[in-house]
């Protein structure tokens, strides 16, 4: 199954039980041709999966409209899953909804050595430089505005499309990565 209509499949799961399901169905029947009954096989027949897409629903969500996240996650499958079960030290903050709005943790590499990864979700609210100031909406409501330094090894998609620092604007809806050797900076903007 191609990792497009697997991440769709999962959207479908994630959303079964919910009022969104028939909606979630429908869209990834013409998209894709999953179908609500296909989900529910899949779900069954894959519960670990299944089991993550119910709980983690916006990462879900975000990968089944983001192609170039989708894109890497298919290419790092390795790296990521090594990541999770190496990981410690993790510190998660949560937006109004329940989504990750920020998170660092430590990874342990095979030779013992610690990185750090970070990752922050939010509004675009100035860009200077190599700099990229952010909005993030946190639990209780409140607005608290984070700086990001991207620095020289950066990957920039803005809209599915290759990108640069400059390209970006303020209220542009954008997901920072800091990997230990470069930051991956994810934003669209909003229809209107």
């Amino acid at each position: 199954m191609k990792s497009t209509r697997i991440i769709t499949t999962l959207a479908a799961v994630a959303a079964i039980g919910t009022a969104a399901a028939p909606a979630v169905a429908a869209s990834s029947s013409a998209n894709h041709g999953v179908t609500a009954k296909q989900a529910h096989r899949y779900a069954k027949n894959h519960p670990g999966v299944a089991n993550f897409a119910k709980n983690h629903r916006g990462i879900v969500k975000f990968l089944a409209k983001h192609p170039a996240a989708r894109k890497f996650v298919a290419s790092h499958r390795k790296a990521i899953r090594y990541a999770v079960t190496h990981s410690s030290d993790t510190h998660v903050v949560r937006g109004p909804k329940g989504g990750i709005v920020h998170f660092d943790t430590k990874i342990t590499k095979p030779d013992g050595s610690l990185v750090s990864i970070a990752g922050d979700r939010g509004t675009i609210t100035g860009v200077d430089g190599s700099k990229v100031t952010l909005s993030e909406t946190i639990a209780d409501g409140t607005m608290q505005s984070v700086t990001v330094d991207a620095g020289s090894t950066v990957k920039v998609r803005l809209d599915g499309k290759k990108a640069s620092l400059t390209d970006l604007a303020a209220g542009q809806k954008v997901i920072v990565i800091q990997l230990p050797q470069q930051t991956l900076v994810l934003a669209h903007t909003p229809k209107a």
